[in-house]
This record gives structure tokens, C-alpha cells and sequence, in this order.
């Protein structure tokens, strides 16, 4: 079968699946594998990685030269993408010197772009490439999903596209910024500031757009103060910079409210979330009055302890004194 993520035309094969297993080199058994292990069929040299579907790159790392436990580099050259809905792929391993070395952080690369060679770097046995999938929707934190579906095409992962706006869909910001910053990251704000309303996109393109409908990457006044709105309205402290108070709202779930739904969906959505969070304190406070019970009785046994440990006290002193 051919394979989505090599750029060349070639079949893989599973080395190791999804779940848990002997760790081929620690010998841990039931270590919890969280992607799938793939090598060229035939093996080829070098077998070229592309990205299963476009997106922004969030992480890479290239210094890694060879085997390696050290803390960090157990994954050895990695390049991580963020695509659509919050979807997010990994691949390790990579081939030291193979990473591009203009590619980083916040760079947008298709499906036909190469992002690194197969190979042996970090904790392995021997080249492969370890692919994961990440999603990032699930309480807002990491989970793992099995790699193999999405590699034969029975689940797909949308991509990303590079003009931005509503079709660019989901957007992380990484990189704290202020007045007078420019570049990619600019944009990447400028654009996410479009996507929280029809106000802020038209407020946003009357000020730091370009004619061609594209972000114009500069941090100005513009920028500035339509973040100092969106602050105000979301109770931040009205810094006007993309402080990580800001970044982290901005990259909330309960933000992420493309202008295709109503305003009477989005209420509702977020009073759902507000109900689910309310039935999880209720549920904490629950917890905490059968503890503070539990203490009171364990206070009173207590103290019934230290009265009879003080009437036998009392007794051996009469014993004494007879």
C-alpha cells in the first residue's frame, strides 16, 4: 500500500503498532506506544517525509546527531504539524542534517513539501519513522489516536490552507508579541483576531490588511488596539500584547468560534460548557464535605483517645498515691 506520508512513490510496512508493548530497547513490557513505527517497502535510501496533510509547523528539533537517551532527545529529529480541527501530527526519528534548515516554527508546509529523511536518531533500534496523531480537542489537552487508520485512509486529517481566514481553521499562536513586531506570527495573530467575529474581522481588515485581502504582518496601532478590545471583552488586563494570558485565551476551545455558526449557537455552547463545569464542581465540593465529615469524626475520636489516655493517667497517680 502506498504511503501517505512518504513523498516517494513507495509501500511501508508496520514495524510497531499503536498500544502497548515489550519496548524494543528499554524491555519494558507494557510500555504504552503512542504512534506507529513504518519503514519503505522496499527500503530505500534516503525515504523522503511529507506531511499527511498542510498545516503550521509547532515544534521541530534537528540537533540530534545519532542515538540518544538523554532527556529530550529520546525522539530524536522530529517536525510537529498543526492542521485543521485541532489535529496534530508528529514524526521522529528523522535523519540528522535532513530537516530543512530554513523550516521552523510557524512555517506553513503543504502535503508535497519535504520535511526530513527516515532515520535513526534518539532511543531506536534502527531507521524508521514514528508517526503520530494528535488531538487536541479532547479537553484541551493531548490525545494519542491510533496512526494506522489515517494511513490507509479510513480516517482523513483536513488541511490547512496558507491564505488564512475562516478556511484556515484552527490557529496556534506560540510566540508572545507587541507594538512594533512584524512577520509570520503577526499575521498568524491578525488572522486568529478575524476568526473571533464579524466586528473584529471587519475592525481587523479596515486597518492591517493589505488590498489583496492578506495580513500585512505588522504589529501597529491597528493590531494594538484591537487586541486591547478583545482583552477588555474577555476581562484581561488591557496590555495590548499577545502576553501568554492572552495566547492561552486565544487559544481556547471556547474561542474558537468561526463566523459559519450563529451567535445563538455559540451561547448555548458555551452554557453547555458552563453546565458541565458546574456539575464537575459540584461534584469536588461533594468530595470535599465527605472528607471534612470524615476529619470531624477522626477530630472527635481523637479526642476521645487523649480523655481516656488522661483517665488512665488520672487512675495510675491514685494507684501511686494509695
Amino acid at each position: 500500500m502506498k504511503c501517505p506520508v512518504f513523498l516517494d512513490d513507495v509501500n511501508y510496512r508496520v514495524t510497531s503498532p499503536f498500544g502497548y508493548r515489550t519496548h524494543p530497547v528499554t524491555e519494558q513490557q507494557q510500555s504504552f506506544h503512542g504512534g506507529i513505527d513504518i519503514v519503505s517497502e522496499p527500503v530505500q535510501y534516503p525515504t523522503r517525509i511529507k506531511p499527511i496533510a498542510a498545516g503550521y509547523i509547532v515544534a521541530v528539533k534537528k540537533d540530534v546527531k545519532g542515538y540518544s537517551e538523554k532527556s529530550g532527545e529520546t525522539g530524536g529529529n522530529y517536525v510537529s504539524i498543526m492542521h485543521d480541527d485541532q489535529m496534530e501530527t508528529r514524526y521522529k526519528h528523522l535523519a540528522y542534517g535532513s530537516i530543512p534548515e530554513s523550516l521552523k516554527i510557524g512555517d506553513y508546509v503543504s502535503e508535497n513539501d519535504c520535511i526530513g529523511h527516515m532515520g535513526a536518531t534518539g532511543r531506536v533500534t534502527g531507521a524508521h519513522l514514528h508517526f503520530e496523531v494528535c488531538d487536541w480537542k479532547v479537553k484541551g489537552t493531548e490525545f494519542l489516536l491510533d496512526p494506522y487508520y489515517y494511513l490507509t485512509g479510513t480516517k482523513s486529517i483536513q488541511g490547512l490552507h496558507s491564505e488564512g481566514g475562516d478556511g484556515m481553521g484552527y490557529i496556534k499562536l506560540t510566540k508572545e508579541l507587541k507594538y512594533g513586531d512584524k512577520g509570520e506570527d503577526v499575521k498568524k495573530l491578525q488572522w486568529r483576531l478575524c476568526q473571533l467575529s464579524a466586528e473584529i474581522e471587519a475592525e481587523m481588515k479596515s486597518h492591517s490588511f493589505k488590498k489583496d485581502g492578506q495580513p500585512d504582518g505588522g504589529f501597529g496601532r491597528g493590531t494594538e488596539n484591537t487586541l486591547k478590545k478583545v482583552q477588555r471583552m474577555a476581562g484581561l488586563p488591557e496590555t495590548g500584547r499577545l502576553d501568554k494570558q492572552t495566547i492561552d485565551f486565544l487559544n481556547s476551545d471556547f474561542i474558537s468560534l468561526f463566523k459559519g455558526v450563529g451567535k445563538q449557537e455559540q451561547i448555548e455552547a458555551l452554557q453547555n460548557e458552563i453546565n458541565k463545569l458546574k456539575n464537575e464542581k459540584a461534584l469536588l465540593e461533594k468530595a470535599k464535605a465527605d472528607m471534612t465529615s470524615q476529619n470531624q469524626k477522626l477530630q472527635q475520636d481523637v479526642e476521645s483517645l487523649d480523655k481516656k489516655i488522661n483517665e488512665v493517667k488520672g487512675a495510675i497517680d491514685i494507684l501511686r498515691n494509695l
